[in-house]
């Protein structure tokens, strides 16, 4: 009788043991959540970043006026610095990342000035304007580049860090 009992009482607490893991199991089993879409397009943004990092000071500014000529925020955006970047950002959310105007735009532009120095370079760009009725004249854009190292918030490479554009320019 007394191994019956001990019998029974073994039983009851491996019943009761199993019965709490089998309880407690989808508590504390590991879940693998998937990432949101924000999550996703945050990461496709800072791929696509990574692959526009400018490897040279002039490739920066030939991106920045690629994006000005076809009014690409977005492009313009990713050759920024940190720092120009958060002072600029608002602009281009409210602009919904397209620049300019739809007249005059952008025909053409060249680099008419640069010039190295112990921190990085020092670039004008010149934008030949046009509208429907022709020329519109010139607009010039100064844009200082210096080289940049690895971080969280970019890849290493050559950014812009100062825009200084003529009042007559239709670039923010």
């Amino acid at each position: 009788m007394v191994r019956e009992w001990q019998r029974l009482t073994r039983i009851s607490i491996w019943s009761s043991l199993l019965l709490v893991i089998l309880i407690a199991a989808p508590l504390v089993a590991p879940t693998t959540s998937q990432p949101s879409q924000t999550q996703l397009e945050q990461r496709r943004i800072r791929m696509l970043e990574s692959a526009l990092a400018p490897q040279t000071a002039e490739e920066a500014v030939l991106t920045w006026a690629r994006g000005v000529k076809t009014r690409n925020g977005a492009l313009q955006f990713a050759v920024f610095s940190p720092e120009l970047r958060s002072k600029r950002e608002a602009d281009y959310v409210a602009a919904n990342w397209v620049t300019g105007a739809s007249s005059p735009w952008v025909e053409s532009y060249k680099i008419i000035r640069q010039e190295q120095d112990a921190e990085g370079w020092e670039f004008e760009v010149e934008y030949q304007l046009a509208s429907s009725v022709g020329s519109e004249g010139t607009s010039i854009d100064r844009i200082r580049v210096e080289q940049l190292p690895l971080t969280e918030d970019h890849p290493e490479g050559w950014y812009i860090t100062q825009l200084d554009s003529a009042p007559t320019n239709l670039i923010f």
